[in-house]
């Protein structure tokens, strides 16, 4: 729901999880996550050229069971906070804390506090670089883990029918293993199969900080079914990729990311 008066813009949104797993990367056991969660977010178009966004999130975990006790993000806080600055129809400069979606997803979906720039070079062909620490978990209070330095360039384009991508991460810190950098290339390529609304899209990345068992590809089928997202996914990610951010569409859950066997994914689960 939104409401906008005199230049500025309201909305606001809620949902509840209740999500079940395996968490790979800290117990053998299964996990549960119930969280209840709100989002106020304020817009305002300052002039032409300039325009700020502020989200403030709220958090309520109502889990018992022990790992979640520990957990430190209930709360309030700021979930969103930049300004955006478009100096004309092709570019576009942004400060502040935002979301980010690297490579689609592939190299990561979380949270960068820094700078970007955008441009669009032609209908087909766009750049962008991003330059920030990554924020984590909102509440964190680890730094080594709030505060990564992020490094990330892309260049995109449309051959034919055909999205594809080149794609280059650093980090100061992985979320696998603090002490080592991350320097990695990718590749993304996608597109849709006719009429069938079915779109093949997928993604093969390799970490130069380290020489071997170093990898990563996925591989995914896309189709929206009446309202309902489905995919049919492959991913594989050896243990020695070591990305700075979360990744994975929020689709590899609780750890599952670090699972260095690869593993076949339907998502609704049926």
């Amino acid at each position: 729901m939104s409401l906008a008066t005199h230049g500025l813009k309201i909305s606001h949104w809620i949902q509840t999880e209740n999500t079940y797993g395996d968490t790979t990367a800290k117990t053998n056991d299964k996990a549960h996550e119930y969280e209840l969660e709100y989002r106020l977010t304020a817009e305002k178009q300052i002039s032409p050229k300039l325009g700020a966004l502020m989200q403030i999130e709220t958090q309520t975990y109502w889990d018992t069971d022990h790992w979640r006790q520990e957990r430190s993000d209930d709360g309030v806080y700021s979930r969103l906070a930049y300004i955006n600055y478009k100096p004309d129809a092709k570019t576009s400069f942004l400060g502040g804390k935002n979301a980010y979606w690297f490579a689609g997803g592939f190299l990561g979906d979380d949270f960068i506090s820094g700078v970007s720039a955008s441009h669009q070079f032609d209908s087909r062909t766009a750049a962008s670089m991003t330059y920030g620490y990554y924020n984590g978990s909102q509440k964190a209070k680890d730094e080594d883990k709030m505060h990564s330095i992020i490094t990330y360039g892309e260049v995109t384009s449309k051959l034919g029918k055909v999205n594809v991508g080149a794609h280059y991460l650093t980090g100061t810190k992985g979320l696998a293993d603090q002490t080592h950098h991350s320097r990695i290339w990718a590749v993304t390529a996608g597109t849709d199969l006719g009429r069938s609304g079915v779109n093949l899209s997928g993604g093969y990345g390799q970490n130069t900080a380290e020489d071997d068992n170093n990898k990563m590809l996925k591989v995914q089928l896309y189709k929206k079914v009446g309202l309902t997202d489905t995919f049919l996914q492959y991913w594989k990610q050896q243990a020695k990729v070591n990305l700075p951010m979360e990744n994975g569409n929020h689709l590899t859950w609780w750890g599952d990311e670090y699972n260095t066997d690869g593993h076949f994914l339907m998502y609704p689960p049926f």
